[in-house]
């Protein structure tokens, strides 16, 4: 027997937490079908047309090994009720965009590409009350700043932020293009803008996402 195969459970969460990704392995592997299962029961039948438990573990796996570093937990059960966290923040976020998108802005039109869509994202990442960046910077560095931001992110991440913000595209159209759900296009989109929240923070964190 391999001495990967003997550590105890516990050890895979603090080998995980430290960057060990085939520790994270073995414990998405044990709890990921729970997670799956949970979500499964979870998806009211309005929406499992567009949405699915596959879409919300598949992101869910990612924003683990995305996410992993700010794990708190030592063992097993917390590194569990984490995993669980994560899949049904996923599956919220999916359902309000859902939602959202069955009440379409009656003037919605596409945006030029520049400055008005530039500052439609950054208020969409830290919201329009707040003072972002957009209220502070030229639009120049502003546009800069974000192009370079956006190309930090995961290519999937990348392609929805371009896609859905930028070019101003449907969900729906977003979905065909990618070929996933329009729930995943959803929760990819809001994983991106969390990530594109923390690079424009300067989190030291972000270099666990692609820096």
């Amino acid at each position: 027997m391999s001495a990967a195969q003997t550590q105890p459970p516990d050890n895979d969460v603090r080998r995980a937490r430290d960057g060990d990704e085939p520790a994270l392995e073995r414990l998405l592997t044990r709890h990921i079908d729970r997670v799956r299962r949970q979500i499964s029961r979870q998806i009211g039948p309005q929406y499992q047309s567009l949405l699915s438990a596959d879409d919300v573990t598949q992101q869910t796996g990612i924003d683990a090994f995305l996410q992993v570093k700010s794990l708190r937990a030592d063992d097993e059960e917390g590194f569990a009720a984490w995993l669980e966290r994560l899949a049904r923040n996923n599956l919220i976020d999916a359902i309000r965009r859902l939602d959202a998108d069955k009440r379409p802005p009656l003037d919605r039109r596409l945006a030029p590409a520049g400055t008005e869509t530039t500052h439609s994202l950054v208020d969409a990442i830290f919201g329009v009350e707040s003072q972002t960046p957009s209220r502070v910077l030229a639009s120049r560095e502003m546009q800069q700043r974000l192009e370079a931001a956006v190309g930090r992110l995961p290519p999937d991440y990348q392609q929805a932020i371009r896609l859905l913000d930028l070019q101003g595209r449907s969900a729906v159209e977003v979905a065909e293009i990618m070929g996933r759900s329009a729930g995943a296009v959803h929760m990819i989109r809001a994983r991106a803008h969390a990530l594109l929240r923390r690079i424009f923070l300067g989190n030291s964190e972000d270099s666990a996402f692609g820096a």
